[in-house]
């Protein structure tokens, strides 16, 4: 709970911040604070779990651990990625957070279909590199939403499309 609180308040902070910088308010910016989050902290945390499991080191404190730091991450992201699903379709707000949901749990139960499987042929170790990677991947494009999306939005957003006569 401590965790959703405080990210809210975190991507509020920086969206002030870059407000201040730049002189307006641009939807993209609440997501520069998850970047670290996602792009080393979780996938740091998958790392240090897959392979102290996989190694038998650290006993059971040191997965327990990283699964918890990477939870606390994980609830440092979400509040931004879901502001911001609203704040740039603020008329189809319910479904963008719906539509963030829907992909969100479509890919958990893909990853629990595969977990099992992959673990048995390559390894906790492995796995975890594997996912690690893919979180660092889509924090990367993440990045590139921060750098283009004001343009990507106005370009192809809903009001560049020309609504057909009636």
């Amino acid at each position: 709970m401590l965790g959703t609180l405080v990210g809210g308040r975190y991507a509020d902070h920086t969206v002030k911040k870059w407000i201040r910088k730049r002189g307006e308010r641009v939807p993209e910016d609440r997501l520069r604070r998850p970047l670290v989050f996602m792009g080393v902290i979780i996938p740091g945390c998958m790392l240090v779990y897959g392979w102290s499991v996989q190694q038998e080191v650290g006993g059971i404190a040191l997965p327990v651990a990283a699964m918890f730091l990477q939870g606390v991450a994980q609830l440092f992201c979400f509040p931004a990625l879901n502001v911001y699903c609203i704040e740039v379709l603020p008329e189809r707000s319910a479904d963008s957070v719906a539509g963030n949901y829907m992909l969100r749990y479509f890919v958990g139960a893909a990853g629990s279909a595969v977990v099992l499987p992959a673990i048995e042929s390559i390894g906790v170790g492995w796995f975890s590199t594997i996912s690690a990677a893919i979180c660092v991947v889509i924090t990367a494009l993440l990045y590139l939403i921060v750098l283009y999306g004001k343009g990507w939005r106005e370009r192809f957003g809903p009001k560049a499309v020309a609504k057909p006569e009636q």
